[in-house]
């Protein structure tokens, strides 16, 4: 086949997995023409070896024996660095990352970003920390380059130099998930082990967006869950996860039978997994970090305000909180949910206020609302 057509990657990876596949108890993986073979011991590792040559040879294929390492207890595969210890990135990957300059334009901004995104499972906090920079590859965003982008731009490449050690998963244990989230971005930490001596197993972050942002907390942070159970689900369906959340309500809300659509959506989604979700305080849950970390003047706001507890709000803000909270409350006098001026009112402080700002809503509201 020659080089070029555009569906030539599809066919290669058919090929090498129909060769892999042509001989039962290769534990090997490929990726195009380069295949790695891993082996509990040595006498396993020669005899894969010699099925994986037997392979080749029925399919007409050749190697390369100066492309070739056998017999190795570290290789670097696909920029990584893997041991029997766990996988690093590789460090002459990282080297060209460090060396890379301030972008002077988009186009290098988005080089940037790529290159390090490729490595993104080894940083904490990722999605956030990348904020000032993708906001630049935002359409009709002119390009400044200011302290925020540069403190982004180094906070990137010192992550990555010094980039944590990721374990494998045993299979056989069950899995620890932290998540979080802030007003901005969600977080989750996928590890296994004791609590307090676990140890990660990859790190995973997503920026919200701006519809997302102004969702109530409870959202938020149910989200942040689903974000995190969708992303790691290959390592964890059909097999039992603890979901540690800073926030308490969670622990039973997907129990609770008064659910607005989109939460149900949501358990519903949930319900594919064999879990259980545990409260933890946020300054012991290391998923807080991913959602919060200080990175230009949206955190700064964060920082400054604690977020009421909405579900805490709910239960003392009158008969009528949660049909407010899901839009399902009807004003009997008028057709529309929220015509009621005061209604939609009340509807901000129980889902959006924070502590210092419940004090400048009007009396009258903050009293039909319980809070005084």
């Amino acid at each position: 086949m020659p080089f070029g057509l555009k569906s030539a990657p599809a066919t290669m990876a058919k090929a090498m997995s129909m060769v892999l596949n042509s001989h039962k108890g290769i534990r090997a993986f490929a990726y195009l023409d380069d295949v790695i073979v891993h082996s509990p011991d040595l006498k396993r590792h020669i005899e894969e070896i010699r099925l994986l040559f037997q392979a080749m040879r029925k399919f007409h294929l050749r190697i390369s024996p100066q492309k070739c390492a056998y017999l190795r207890k570290e290789v670097t595969y696909l920029g990584h660095h893997i041991s029997d210890k766990g996988v690093l990135p590789d460090e002459s990957k990282v080297a060209v990352l460090k060396r890379m300059p301030v972008p002077r334009n988009v186009k290098e901004v988005k080089s940037f970003v790529a290159f390090a995104s490729y490595y993104r499972k080894f940083v904490k906090n990722f999605a956030q920390i990348a904020v000032p920079l993708t906001r630049l590859t935002k359409k009709d965003v002119p390009f400044r380059w200011t302290s925020q982008e540069q403190l982004a731009f180094e906070t990137l490449k010192n992550s990555l130099s010094n980039p944590p050690l990721l374990k494998y998963p045993d299979f056989s244990q069950d899995f620890n998930l932290a998540t979080d989230a802030s007003a901005y971005a969600v977080g989750a930490i996928l590890s296994q082990g004791p609590i307090g001596q676990d140890l990660p197993i990859a790190f995973a972050s997503k920026t919200l967006s701006s519809a997302q942002s102004r969702w109530s907390v409870i959202e938020r942070e149910t989200f942040g869950i689903i974000f995190a159970v969708k992303h790691f689900s290959p390592y964890i369906f059909g097999r039992h996860v603890k979901i540690y959340t800073d926030h308490r309500p969670l622990t039973w809300l997907f129990n609770h039978k008064d659910q607005n659509s989109k939460l149900f959506r949501w358990s519903l989604e949930l319900s594919k997994f064999d879990y259980e979700i545990i409260y933890r305080k946020g300054v012991n849950n290391p998923a807080d970090h991913l959602s919060r970390v200080k990175m230009g003047s949206h955190d700064k706001k964060e920082a400054e305000f604690a977020n009421v507890d909405s579900l805490h709000v709910l239960q003392t803000a009158g008969s009528h909180s949660q049909a407010i909270a899901d839009g399902s409350f009807r004003n009997p006098t008028s057709p529309n949910s929220f015509d009621d001026f005061r209604l939609a009112q009340q509807s901000s402080v129980i889902m959006n206020s924070r502590v210092q700002e419940v004090n400048k809503h009007p009396k009258e509201v903050m009293r039909s609302c319980n809070i005084e």
